[in-house]
């Protein structure tokens, strides 16, 4: 199930349950006879009031059950349970002491349990229950537990538990519970999550994650992670983690790790590590900073890996590991297979070849075009009386 489907079968599932209020299908199948659209009319050609189900009326309508409706211009008052109005088009204002059913309602719209629009809702609606549209919806809505819509928010939408769209959102989406859109453009905030199954440009805020199977761009905030299975860009600050498959650009923040297969790009901070695998090997490390090629400022606590390349600054409290440093790495350990730059540590190993500067208790180096400080000073290529130096070893 996708993770949106999720929250949907949630709000639509809590919406059934109140409402015996809508018809049951076992009560469609059943043959019914026409409708009766008796009503007292006061007015004019269709203006004035009416009291009773009138089928088409302009002005102040007041009915104890809709059954059949398809137009109202004006105030339409539903005193009771509405039966099936599929076609029915209230323009105005729209109020049931449990709810107006509608195919579509454009304007203002409010009930004790429910308000429902089969096409379109477009406007003003809160409900006690759930606001439901089976197609879009347009202004400002709010229900005590759900805001649900089939074909897009454009607006503000509130649920006391869930804001759900399966089309966009764009606007403004507040769920106790969670947010979830086909795509969010604009700022969702939700208790526990906000989901996105096409990607997210805007701010997002949630209690534990932010999630997309997209990319993620703009400002995020969750109390767990932020997850993309593409990019994320823009600031991110997720409490464990901020992951990114394809790459991450712009500030990104954890207390624990900041991954990605792709790139890393922009100014990366963390605070500490926990054990976890390695997934292309067996290996047991401790996350960090991790991605194919960092360039920027990256700080953690624990660690920093840059499968190819690090361009940069590099500041880590045990270990910075790379291909290729290009730029300043620092941390107790500062392991790099080619060194283009300054490594300071209590360790510095160069696989290959150094050029620049190592400054620490140990400085190792397979060839040196550059200077060693440290304690002890070592280069493999260099004469076998000379491999190995004490305080300052230079190659010019």
């Amino acid at each position: 199930m996708r993770p949106n489907r999720l929250i949907s079968t949630i709000a639509l599932t809590v919406f059934i349950a109140l409402t015996a209020f809508t018809s049951s299908r076992a009560e469609d199948e059943k043959p019914r006879p026409p409708a009766s659209h008796s009503a007292l009319n006061i007015g004019v050609n269709g203006f004035g009031l009416s009291f009773g189900n009138s089928q088409r009326h302009n002005g102040l309508r007041i009915n104890v059950s809709d059954r059949d409706l398809l137009a109202v211009n004006g105030l339409n008052l539903t005193l009771w349970k509405p039966k099936d109005n599929p076609d029915a088009v209230i323009n105005g204002i729209a109020v049931g002491v449990l709810g107006p059913v509608a195919g579509e309602i454009n304007g203002v719209a409010a009930g004790s349990i429910a308000v429902v629009a089969e096409d379109a809702l477009r406007g003003i609606s809160l409900s006690g229950i759930a606001v439901v549209s089976s197609g879009e919806m347009i202004g400002i809505h709010a229900g005590g537990i759900a805001a649900v819509s089939d074909g897009g928010l454009i607006g503000l939408g509130f649920g006391g538990l869930a804001v759900e769209t399966d089309g966009d959102l764009r606007g403004i989406g507040i769920g106790g519970l969670a947010t979830a859109a086909n795509r969010i453009q604009g700022i969702a905030l939700g208790g526990l999550a906000v989901i996105a199954e096409e990607g997210i440009d805007g701010a997002t805020s949630a209690g534990l994650a932010v999630v997309s199977t997209k990319s993620v761009r703009g400002v995020h905030i969750a109390g767990l992670a932020v997850v993309s299975e593409r990019w994320v860009e823009g600031i991110n600050l997720g409490g464990l983690g901020v992951v990114g498959d394809h790459g991450i650009k712009g500030l990104a923040s954890s207390i624990f790790a900041i991954q990605s297969d792709g790139d890393i790009r922009g100014v990366v901070t963390g605070a500490i590590g926990i054990p976890g695998k390695n997934r292309h090997s067996r290996e047991w490390q401790l996350l960090g900073i991790h991605g194919r090629n960092i360039a920027g400022l990256a700080v953690h606590g624990m660690t920093i890996k840059a499968e190819e390349r690090f361009t940069g600054v590099g500041v880590a409290g045990l270990r910075t590991r790379t291909g290729r440093l290009t730029g300043l790495g620092v941390a107790a350990l500062v392991h790099s297979d080619l060194l283009q730059g300054c490594s300071i540590g209590v360790i510095n190993l160069v696989g290959k070849s150094q050029s620049g500067l190592s400054v620490g208790v140990f400085n190792h180096a397979r060839s040196l075009n550059g200077v060693q400080i440290g304690l002890l000073n070592y280069v493999a290529d260099n004469p076998p009386l000379l491999r190995l130096l004490p305080i300052l070893n230079v190659h010019l």
